[in-house]
């Protein structure tokens, strides 16, 4: 058994202490956008590791900062110089850009990422664009749409810097457009079999290859038993003002249905003036996206709760549609009335 002396330890103890305290953290703490701290105070608090108009210090490494809620962009972007993130609430965090500023500056050579919120209204020349990326620049868009775009520009970067558009992710419609005018797809024929079945109904099967035999008895037992059932893809099939997409597909398993007032049942809800409603459940994959007809608020009705718990939605769309993305079983309501003058 080896042994050493006291003073070994000792010494061995500190340098340990010495290496823990001193080695940089891979991530900092996250800097949140409340309370006053605008996003340009946030990044030059994460670049000087210093408060910076009532934002939280950043420390050393990659700091984080987080969207909360909706965001009012106030001047332009200053310019990011070390490699950062901003998250926020998957469906629920906005940056707004209020139609007059850009959202970020990416310096050459820094990696930026984008995760779980929107960037709305937001506007760029041809030089700027909404988010600017220098050259040898890494811009990572994960569940993060850039929406409401009015026709400005989008993201502008060289040809060797990086812009990758993840899952759930979109850029003014790009990379997952959005498309109103979908093909109507007639409902399947109940007469036929099932779609997804490898049996083919027209086949007959030779007497000599029954497994029981060729017997009467037999023979009506087989013609009594009944054809398998159409499945019925609800989601193909609703009104031309509800468009429902989801990434696994509409036969994944997700089934729709319109409602009126009687079927969303809130009273709140429908005082804030119902112009529309689908619900919505199954198999609900994240970033399944509705699309309804008509300028308005949206509302969510969460169906994992009882009572179903209404929450106002972000909302973004083409002209004379208002679309929403979310991720559990639930219905979506549009209707008149905003937050700002409606609690429910």
């Amino acid at each position: 058994m080896f042994s050493f002396p006291a003073r070994y330890l000792l010494a061995f103890f500190s340098v340990a202490v010495l290496l823990i305290f001193a080695a940089p953290l891979a991530f900092a703490e996250t800097i949140s956008l409340e309370f006053g701290c605008t996003l340009n105070n946030a990044i030059r608090s994460a670049l000087t590791d210093a408060s910076v108009g009532g934002c939280r210090a950043g420390d050393p490494g990659r700091d984080i900062i987080y969207v909360v809620d909706t965001v009012r962009i106030v001047d332009s972007p200053v310019e990011i110089t070390q490699d950062m993130s901003f998250v926020g609430d998957r469906y629920t965090s906005t940056l707004d850009g209020q139609g007059r500023y850009s959202f970020f500056r990416v310096a050459p050579g820094v990696t930026v990422n984008l995760q779980d919120f929107f960037m709305s209204n937001g506007y760029g020349t041809r030089e700027t664009g909404q988010i600017r990326v220098g050259a040898g620049g890494r811009l990572h868009l994960n569940v993060a749409k850039i929406i409401n775009c009015h026709g400005v520009e989008e993201i502008v970067a060289p040809s060797d810097a990086l812009v990758s558009i993840g899952a759930y992710s979109s850029v003014c419609g790009k990379s997952e457009p959005f498309n109103p005018h979908l093909p109507v797809i007639p409902p399947p024929d109940p007469n036929d079999s099932d779609p997804g079945s490898t049996q083919d109904s027209s086949i007959r099967i030779p007497e000599r290859s029954k497994p029981w035999g060729s017997s009467p008895k037999h023979e009506k037992i087989a013609a009594a038993t009944p054809a398998p059932r159409a499945r019925v893809y609800t989601c193909e099939h609703l009104p031309a003002d509800i468009v429902v997409r989801a990434f696994a597909g509409t036969r994944s398993g997700i089934q729709c249905q319109q409602i009126d007032a009687r079927g969303v049942g809130i009273q709140s809800v429908i005082n804030a003036g119902l112009i529309l409603a689908v619900d919505i459940w199954g198999y609900v994959d994240p970033g399944v996206e509705v699309c309804l007809r008509g300028s308005g608020s949206l509302i969510f009705l969460d169906a994992t709760t009882a009572p179903r718990r209404p929450n106002w939605m972000t909302a973004y769309g083409e002209p004379g549609w208002t679309c929403s993305v979310f991720y559990r079983p639930g219905s979506l309501v549009l209707v008149r009335s905003g937050p700002e003058s409606t609690t429910i």
